[in-house]
């Protein structure tokens, strides 16, 4: 009996034959979002405080570190995670070693590197030993866990290496080792995948459930919170509220509100396709468009705290830039998706719309009618799926009553 209890509360990790189709997101699993959160919000305010190449670049390399951790926890927790008390002490320690990232994130590159490092390396290890376990107890789902844990010992290595490394190269070896991890992984189930027929079998096997899904779009909603937090803390902390600072505040909002509109109407409701290869491509699309987000909020703190209507250049074409990005991605999103071709049209309007924002970057615009023109853009696909959708729909109606 004893034995029925321990192996209740810490049982084996989940296998491939049970897996949870309809399984719904946890509360812990929200928790555990929230670590990372605190992860993206504390280099978004690095970049802030250092918008120039040298801030874009460490903040691209720290983001996908952290990305790539949270990807892994979160495909674990959805294949194999039980609700017992074993789950729940690996969450908490995967969001341990995630929180002292965060702490030493704001100097990681420079003085803090090697605690940050030491930091990951504590993550990717307690991840490496959740899939190899895996593969201990389910021997069906063993070669995919081998190649998991292979490609993550590989990484480990790799970022012990560069403790020992010279500044010069040791940046280039973290991003090596996170980059190296997705695309070896990626070649070696390529590889396998053709040359094994049971291989190929356990893979079709392997799919992508609905809460599994679900994550993506909570954690869309907390990242475009961010946003919404840069622009309170830029208002809260400046000098005076003008006429200005309320301005930029309510096109910030619109801003927000228009980037979760495009995701949550264009994307969050299509499932991704059938296909392997384009749920990845499908899954990795979202790294640019968090990137894009994040930094969104850190360059609207920036324009709060303007207290002339002069746009400096570097703000607008980071901007700007970011808006058509998203817009870009959001297109792309839905390619990848098991949507209609009314939504296939919706996407090359958005993809366009997207390309067209970049156009406002030589223009001579003051903050007020840049800040104007971007919301505009950003609501263009929905002005246009209303007209569409709503408008010729009532004109349709009365023509067919006058008939």
């Amino acid at each position: 009996m004893i034995s029925n209890r321990v192996s209740k509360w810490w049982a084996a990790p989940r296998k491939t034959t049970e897996f949870i189709e309809d399984r719904k997101v946890s509360f812990i699993e929200l928790f555990y979002d929230l670590a990372y959160i605190a992860f993206l919000s504390r280099i978004g305010h690095s970049f802030a405080a250092n918008i120039s190449w040298q801030g874009l670049t460490s903040f691209f390399l720290l983001f996908i570190i952290g990305w790539w951790g949270w990807l892994n926890g979160i495909s674990y927790h959805d294949r194999h995670a039980n609700d017992d008390i074993r789950s729940r002490v690996f969450i908490f320690l995967q969001m341990f070693f995630v929180i002292f990232m965060s702490i030493f994130s704001h100097h990681a590159i420079g003085k803090d590197s090697t605690y940050f490092i030491l930091s990951f390396i504590g993550l990717q290890c307690v991840i490496t030993y959740l899939w190899w376990h895996t593969g201990v107890i389910d021997k069906d789902y063993k070669p995919i866990s081998d190649i998991y844990s292979t490609v993550y010992c590989i990484s480990i290595l790799l970022l012990i290496s560069s403790i020992f490394m010279d500044e010069s190269i040791k940046y280039f070896i973290w991003l090596i080792s996170s980059l190296g991890s997705l695309i070896m992984a990626l070649i070696l189930f390529d590889l396998k995948t053709k040359r094994d027929v049971r291989f190929r079998h356990i893979m079709e096997g392997v799919t992508l459930s609905e809460a599994f899904l679900e994550r993506f779009s909570l954690f869309t909603i907390i990242v475009i919170g961010e946003i919404i937090f840069s622009v309170v803390g830029g208002v809260s902390s400046s000098h005076h509220f003008s006429l200005q600072s309320f301005y930029v505040m309510v096109c910030c909002m619109f801003i927000a509100t228009g980037i979760w509109s495009l995701y949550f109407d264009f994307v969050a409701e299509n499932l991704p396709s059938d296909s392997n290869s384009e749920n990845y491509v499908w899954l990795y699309l979202h790294v640019p468009l968090k990137i894009c987000i994040t930094l969104i909020g850190a360059i609207l703190l920036h324009f709060v705290e303007f207290e002339t209507y002069i746009v400096d250049f570097k703000y607008k074409f980071l901007l700007v830039s970011f808006i058509s990005m998203i817009m870009i991605v959001t297109g792309l999103l839905n390619t990848f998706s098991k949507s209609t071709s009314k939504n296939r049209i919706n996407n090359k309007r958005i993809f366009v719309v997207g390309i067209l924002t970049m156009f406002l970057i030589p223009l001579n615009l003051n903050i007020y009618m840049l800040l104007i023109m971007v919301v505009f853009m950003l609501y263009i696909p929905h002005i246009s799926y209303l007209v569409e959708n709503v408008f010729m729909t009532k004109d349709e109606s009365l023509t067919l009553q006058g008939e």
